[in-house]
């Protein structure tokens, strides 16, 4: 169980570990399927896109020179074909993962610490002092969770949801459709495809990109609190994108008192430097560029 109020703000990062392609990644596999999925440019067009539209956005994309997905996008008029191409291939990634046959598996070393002086006898506590905002369309951390407790506490599937009900965890952009234990009319494990085409489209209407439009007032107070109620918080995975930066406004959000900790995996001195400079100061535990998630969990964090 963890010793103090906990937040755990995730990035890419922290799902590539699983899988989950990041936006450089995804941006190659759209341009792929784009070129050899016949299926998907049929469905396409069956959900009444234009092929001069596809023709364009895969020209669009493979001459951008930018690296990701989501700065494509950020960019595009086209963005709308972006989500529903984002939200395909991420939903064939979460099916095709497994969580639990990765060599790096950071969540099974984050499960034995949430465990530590949990027994069967007081199992509803385990998530007690856990938040987590996640910048991900994916939901391989709350199935791995759900998994955990079914064969760690041998819960049945009923119990299993009631306690992750009440986990709470905020998708900044949106997510790949509800889980089973939420309240929505489309819901999908990870173990499930979706029904049609047409969810994969209603899916795509339902998240977000990165300078797409202004989070509601809601979703941001939610944010700040989150934040502001935490003594540590923990930056797994996370690229420290300028707008994300935004949305979390450490300088206003950060409660003063706060740990703040964090993998800063493949930033470079000057990149960190800048980062820490923006946020004054907050962001200076940052790790050297060379751990991974699964390393600083196991080997480091301070939980």
């Amino acid at each position: 169980m963890l010793a103090d109020e906990t937040l755990l703000i995730l990035g890419a990062g922290s799902s590539k570990t699983y899988n989950i392609p990041d936006g450089e990644k995804l941006k190659k596999l759209i341009i792929h399927l784009l070129k050899e999925d016949i299926d998907l440019r049929i469905n396409l067009i069956s959900s009444r896109v234009n092929e001069s539209d596809i023709d364009r956005f895969l020209s669009d994309i493979e001459t951008c020179n930018l690296k990701s997905i989501d700065d494509f996008i950020n960019k595009s008029d086209n963005y709308i074909i972006g989500k529903i191409l984002i939200c395909y291939v991420l939903i064939k990634s979460e099916i095709q993962s497994d969580v639990n046959m990765t060599e790096e598996n950071w969540l099974s070393e984050f499960w034995y610490i949430l465990t530590r002086n949990i027994s069967r006898n007081n199992f509803t506590r385990v998530f007690n002092k856990l938040k987590i905002i996640t910048f991900n369309y994916d939901r391989t951390f709350e199935w791995f969770l759900f998994k955990a407790l079914v064969g760690t506490f041998k819960l049945n599937v009923q119990e299993a949801y009631g306690i992750m009900h009440h986990l709470p965890i905020l998708h900044v952009y949106g997510k790949l459709g509800s889980l089973p234990w939420e309240k929505s009319n489309l819901k999908r494990g990870l173990d499930e495809n979706v029904a049609s085409f047409s969810d994969i489209i209603s899916i795509s209407n339902a998240i977000r990109t990165i300078g797409e439009t202004k989070l509601d007032d809601h979703l941001q107070s939610l944010i700040y609190d989150f934040i502001n109620y935490s003594n540590s918080v923990y930056f797994l995975g996370f690229g420290f994108h300028e707008s994300n930066l935004n949305i979390l406004n450490l300088t206003k959000s950060i409660n003063p008192i706060s740990k703040i900790y964090g993998t800063a995996y493949s930033l470079d001195r000057f990149q960190k430097n800048t980062i820490n400079i923006y946020n004054n100061g907050i962001l200076k535990k940052l790790l050297p560029n060379n751990y991974t998630v699964y390393q600083y969990i196991k080997e480091i964090a301070p939980f």
